[in-house]
Parts: structure tokens; C-alpha cells; sequence
């Protein structure tokens, strides 16, 4: 598991909204549900001061991106015979071992 700390320069009233924005952090490749994260305070020793309750949060994209520069053609244009397609495309998404 990954730890992101981020240390307040200022206090921060109780019941009142924190908002966070981390940047760089790299979106799943698929539309698959992430790995669940738990969100916690901790103060100046590392005691847990709360956390998310219970439940823990996962990430899920909305959306893929599409292929690019996509082209099918056929090693012959007869009708009836047995042919041999090449697909070419360009994948924006990094393709690892096993996709």
C-alpha cells in the first residue's frame, strides 16, 4: 500500500470541509475499480486521529480513450476466399505483458 502524508501549516476547525488537491497522481489504465484507499488524519506522533468510516473509497474512470490512426485491410479483396486481415492502431495507453 501507498502512503501520501501532507502536513498542514495551519489548523483546521472540527466539522468544517478540508479540501485536498494532489496532483500527478496517475488515473487506473482500465474502467476497473481500483484497489480500495482509507483517508486518516494522524497527529504530530502518528496516532491515528480518525479516519473514513468503516467503508473505503476505490476509483472508477468513467470513460477509455480511443485508438488511434485505426486501419483494417484484407491480404485479398475476392469474395469467398480465405483472407487474412492486418489490424493496425495506435494504443494512447502503455500495453503491458498480458493485455
Amino acid at each position: 500500500m501507498t502512503s501520501i502524508f501532507i502536513t498542514l501549516s495551519a489548523g483546521h476547525s472540527s466539522s468544517s470541509t478540508l479540501k485536498l488537491s494532489l496532483k500527478g497522481l496517475l488515473n487506473p489504465r482500465t474502467k476497473s475499480e481500483t484497489s480500495s484507499f482509507i483517508i486518516k488524519t494522524l497527529a504530530k506522533d502518528s496516532s491515528t486521529i480518525d479516519q473514513s468510516s468503516g467503508s473505503s473509497f476505490t476509483v472508477t474512470m468513467l470513460s477509455v480513450q480511443n485508438v488511434q490512426d485505426l486501419s483494417v485491410s484484407a491480404s485479398s479483396t475476392i469474395n469467398g476466399e480465405t483472407n487474412t486481415y492486418l489490424v493496425t492502431f495506435v494504443s494512447p495507453i502503455a500495453l503491458i505483458n498480458g493485455d
